[in-house]
Parts: C-alpha cells; sequence; structure tokens
C-alpha cells in the first residue's frame, strides 16, 4: 500500500473511532440524563434550592401532593410569541392547569372568548404572581377575586380570566390588553398586579438579547448555526449545560430574583426614578386605552417581602441584606406619591398587606401563599368596587 493510501487509511480510522466515541459518549449521556430526569422528578425545585420544608407552608396538602404541584408551576412550557416575547402552552395536571389559549383554570373551567351578556368579565393581567405560582388553580389570586366578587352578587355572575405569564412587566401587560381588544376580547374590567417585577426586569422581553444576536447577526442564516443547533440537542450538550448550572455558571430558564447588587448600574435614586417613570407611563397609557373601550382598569401595587414584611418570617433569603435597599427604595417612593395623593385614583395600594404578619406569607423569594393571594384578592375587589 503506498504512503498516501496509509495516510488516508489513518484518517479513516481516526475519524471512524472518533465518531464511534462521539455515539458512545452521547448514548451514555443519554442514559444518564434519563437517570437525571428521574431523580429530579421525584423532589419540587422550590425545597431543593432553598432546603426549606414546605408543609407548614401547605395545610391539607401531602409532601408527595406538593412536589407534584411545584414541579409542574416551574416547569411550565413557556413559548414565543410576538409583542409580548412568550405565552404559556396548555398544561393539564391535578393541580396547575393551563388552557391552549394561555389562559390558567379558576375554580371551575371557564368558557373563552368571554362572553359580557351573560357574566361580569375581569381580566387579571401580570407576572407568576398573578398566575400563581405555588398554589393550586382555585387559590390563585384571580380564582379567589372570583369567589369574592360572586359572594358579593350582582345581575351578572362574575368570570374572572387568569392572563398573568411568568416574568411579565406593565410593558407586556400593556401590549396583551391592546392584543385582547383589537381582537374584539373586551372585558368589563381589567386588573394589573404590578410592583415586583418592575423592580427585577427591564421592559424587553426575556430572550431578547439571544433573539437580537441570531436576527441581527443573521447568524441564522448560515449552516454554522444550523450545526450549532444541532450540536446544543444532543445528549453530550445537555449533561455539560446541567453540570454547569449546578456549579452555578449558567443561571436556569426561570430568571433569578436574587437581587442585583447595583441595579442598571445606577444609583439608588436614580434606580427608583426610572422605574416609577416606566410604571407610570405604562399605567396611563393602559388606562388610556381601557377606558376608550369602556373597560374599567384597576392597577394594584402588590406586597413583597422586602418591604413592610417581618424578615424573620422569611425563610428564602436574608431580607436585610443591602442589595434589598435599591428595590426597597422604589416601595418607600411609590409610598410617598401615595401619601401625597400623587398616584392616579385607579391605582389600589395592596402593598402593606404585610405588614403586622404573624406567620408566613410566602412560598418562595416571591409566591404567595394561599391565604395571602385571598388578602390580595380582597383589595382588589374593594379597589374595584371604588373604580365602578
Amino acid at each position: 500500500m503506498s504512503d498516501f493510501a496509509e495516510r488516508y487509511a489513518r484518517v479513516g480510522s481516526t475519524l471512524l473511532s472518533c465518531l464511534l466515541a462521539g455515539v458512545l459518549l452521547n448514548t451514555l449521556c443519554f442514559a444518564l440524563n434519563l437517570g437525571l430526569d428521574a431523580w429530579q422528578a421525584r423532589k419540587n425545585p422550590v425545597s431543593a434550592k432553598y432546603g426549606t420544608d414546605l408543609r407548614a407552608y401547605y395545610p391539607g396538602m401531602s409532601a408527595a401532593e406538593i412536589d407534584e404541584m411545584l414541579r409542574v408551576t416551574w416547569s411550565l412550557p413557556a413559548l414565543y410569541a410576538p409583542f409580548t416575547g412568550r405565552r404559556l402552552g396548555a398544561v393539564q395536571s391535578r393541580f396547575v392547569n393551563v388552557t391552549a389559549e394561555g389562559i390558567r383554570r379558576g375554580r371551575v373551567e371557564q368558557p373563552w372568548p368571554p362572553d359580557r351578556s351573560r357574566s361580569f368579565v375581569v381580566f387579571v393581567l401580570g407576572g407568576s404572581t398573578a398566575f400563581g405560582f405555588g398554589v393550586r388553580d382555585s387559590e390563585t389570586i384571580p380564582a379567589q377575586l372570583e369567589s369574592i366578587l360572586a359572594e358579593r352578587g350582582g345581575s351578572r355572575p362574575p368570570t374572572v380570566y387568569n392572563l398573568g405569564v411568568p416574568s411579565f412587566t406593565s410593558a407586556q401587560e400593556r401590549i396583551r390588553l391592546q392584543e385582547l381588544l383589537a381582537a374584539g376580547l373586551v372585558p368589563d374590567v381589567v386588573v394589573f398586579l404590578d410592583g415586583y417585577n418592575e423592580r427585577v426586569l427591564s421592559d424587553a422581553p426575556l430572550g431578547t438579547s439571544e433573539v437580537e444576536a441570531v436576527l441581527n447577526t443573521g447568524a441564522y442564516q448560515r449552516p454554522s448555526s444550523l450545526l450549532l443547533r444541532l450540536a446544543l440537542k444532543m445528549p453530550l450538550s445537555r449533561t455539560l449545560s446541567r453540570l454547569l448550572h449546578a456549579v452555578g455558571l449558567r443561571s436556569s430558564v426561570t430568571p433569578d430574583n436574587t437581587p442585583d447588587p447595583q441595579p442598571l448600574g445606577l444609583s439608588e435614586e436614580a434606580f427608583s426614578e426610572r422605574v416609577i417613570r416606566r410604571w407610570l407611563a405604562n399605567q396611563e397609557i393602559s388606562e388610556a386605552v381601557a377606558r376608550h373601550f369602556g373597560v374599567v382598569p384597576v392597577f394594584a401595587w402588590q406586597p413583597v417581602p422586602d418591604y413592610g414584611y417581618d424578615p424573620a418570617l422569611f425563610a428564602f433569603d436574608d431580607l436585610t441584606k443591602p442589595e434589598y435597599q435599591p428595590r426597597r427604595r422604589v416601595y418607600q417612593e411609590m409610598a410617598r406619591l401615595r401619601e401625597s395623593r400623587r398616584l392616579p385614583p385607579s391605582v389600589v395600594w395592596c402593598a402593606d398587606l404585610t405588614r403586622g404578619a404573624t406567620q408566613p406569607l410566602f412560598v418562595d423569594v416571591a409566591h404567595y401563599t394561599a391565604g395571602m393571594s385571598r388578602q390580595v384578592a380582597e383589595c382588589i375587589a374593594a379597589g374595584l368596587t371604588a373604580a365602578s
């Protein structure tokens, strides 16, 4: 055999060995991922992250039921949606159910599209606190608001639609309202539940930077991009991703809500001013649009753990850390605006519900217990009565 033939035979043998090694390694990683999936399915992500026994937060539920509910909640299918950046896919489970339209089920299954001739229609927009992370379908704020309104009676029975989407801010809520109204889906009342995400997230939907990086560079059109996406689908890539996340080198799909020591690189005062100015602008636009369509808007400023809440009751972080102060400053400034009557009349102040609490009101770093959800719903109901 000539030197030329031997050389290419060696190259071919090396390539074949590499290919077989790659197949074997990916097969092993596939099996490893199956085992990891089975292991993770036995625990809930909240207890795993914070090491907290959650049974005291869920009276009447077994540990297995709590695990099941939280596993489903923290693995919701988030799909791309134009303008707002994301929507929820359908979910069917014992405790968390989402329709194909992205609406979380309430006390009972609700008709879609809504019919104002038959019921008093309320839309609730917000992030994961509006959606009801950490509670069952019937315990979310919208579901309990429907119960409260039903108890009060009226010429039409209430139907409250839970349109909360994790990570939404007032910007996405404003756009979502416009989409609904443009489609002819007009409620009697629209409720916006805001506060927490305004201080954590920007107006740009999650994933915007990744989408920009692909579209603005034309990377999606290059063959190399297709090969990269194929490589990222392989079991080996998934295993490496999990290892990086385990050692803290990569964030999870769900945004981490731990405070930024210096949000947006701004001073406390500048950060607070920016957040409040942005929210008031979105609020003013949403109110104008809603009233143009004959819809009563209610803007609920929600309770958060780092404002007016006893840190001793909070098991998920140290609320006295200085990193929380920029966020707290936003609430302090909003409270001053309220006291001086400089907030619009459509704003309902629910932020002080945590004051004087003697038992935990949060089931994780941001989300409410069923009892606290009831209190927020009662606050919104009172504001709705005043606004109507």
